[in-house]
């Protein structure tokens, strides 16, 4: 689930919760128009052309209703699962079920989802994301030990028969102070491309090779003008 929708099912929430349902009232405490809210809200149109509860306007609902900052970003602020008209908590009768409840993290943490140039331009500073400086942000219970950000993957060749694999269209974090040895998967830029690359870092005889995870791919020597950026830390694979 991305962080419109995340923040678009939280506004919901806090519409029924708050304010008895009424658009209007919570749209006249957001200092907005009633249709305003019922556009962020609305189940009638496909998610593409609907709302987006933007970065500016999401940290406005949380000042205007006394709500911690990034709260809107949590999935755990509504833990009620929504039916279809949006008008309260959907109930139905006990099935069967085939998973089992895990613990929840007490935590989560926000990163911005930038380009792979964006990634192979990155340099180290005292704030190289601040806020605001990308319009998409994920949520992830990982506390990155430095700089971090998603991105998507392209193409097949961290595709693998076997575990680990990272297909086309999944997001993985990247922590820019992570550990780097040999074993991990790293995002890394090398001298003759603008973009940067992810494979998996391993080593022969003392010298550093990035490897994808698909043997139909070469592997690639990471000499001196080879610059590691970051670990990947979490991946995340998307259904459509």
């Amino acid at each position: 689930m991305d962080i419109s929708e995340i923040r678009r099912i939280n506004l919901q929430h806090l519409t029924d919760t708050q304010f008895g349902g009424v658009k209007a009232k919570i749209a006249a405490k957001l200092e907005r128009e009633a249709s305003y809210i019922a556009r962020c809200l609305s189940l009638t149109v496909a998610p593409e052309n609907r709302k987006k509860i933007g970065e500016d306007f999401a940290r406005h609902i949380e000042e205007r209703l006394g709500l911690e900052r990034y709260a809107l970003d949590s999935p755990s602020l509504n833990a009620g699962k929504r039916d279809d008209a949006g008008g309260g908590v959907a109930s139905s009768a006990p099935e069967p079920s085939n998973v089992a409840m895990i613990a929840q993290p007490e935590q989560m943490y926000r990163y911005p989802v930038v380009s792979w140039v964006t990634a192979g331009t990155w340099s180290e500073a005292v704030q190289p994301f601040p806020d605001g400086f990308s319009d998409r942000y994920d949520i992830s219970d990982y506390k990155a030990k430095g700089p971090a950000f998603w991105l998507e993957v392209k193409g097949d060749s961290m595709t693998s028969t076997s575990a680990p694999s990272i297909p086309e269209g999944s997001q993985i974090l990247v922590d820019t102070e992570a550990d780097v040895r040999p074993g991990k998967l790293v995002i890394a830029k090398l001298a003759d491309s603008n973009e940067a690359t992810f494979k998996k870092l391993v080593e022969d005889g003392g010298v550093r090779y990035l490897k994808p995870l698909n043997p139909a791919y070469p592997t690639v020597q990471c000499s001196d003008d080879c610059k590691i950026i970051g670990v990947v830390v979490r991946s995340l694979t998307k259904f459509a």
